[in-house]
């Protein structure tokens, strides 16, 4: 598991615990994961404050698997 990976399966199980050990880079954020859009965006704000970057709106939105909110992460570090 990539560090950045790693930070996010933290991030997520902080926010939504019952998700503790179900969540993989392949997964889809809210048919696979059940993340709803207000999980989504608290997930999103702990990460940007934790890891001191911003992550636009118009991409985050695009996001649909746990990978693509990684290689947001990666991108905007």
């Amino acid at each position: 598991m990539s560090d950045t990976l790693a930070t996010l399966d933290a991030v997520i199980v902080h926010v939504l615990p019952e998700l503790t050990g179900k969540v993989e880079a392949a997964q889809r954020l809210t048919t696979d994961l059940g993340i709803d859009s207000m999980s989504i965006v608290e997930i999103v704000f702990q990460l940007e404050r934790q890891l001191g970057i911003e992550i636009p709106d118009a991409e985050m939105e695009s996001a649909e698997t746990v990978q693509d909110i990684v290689d947001l992460i990666d991108r905007n570090r």
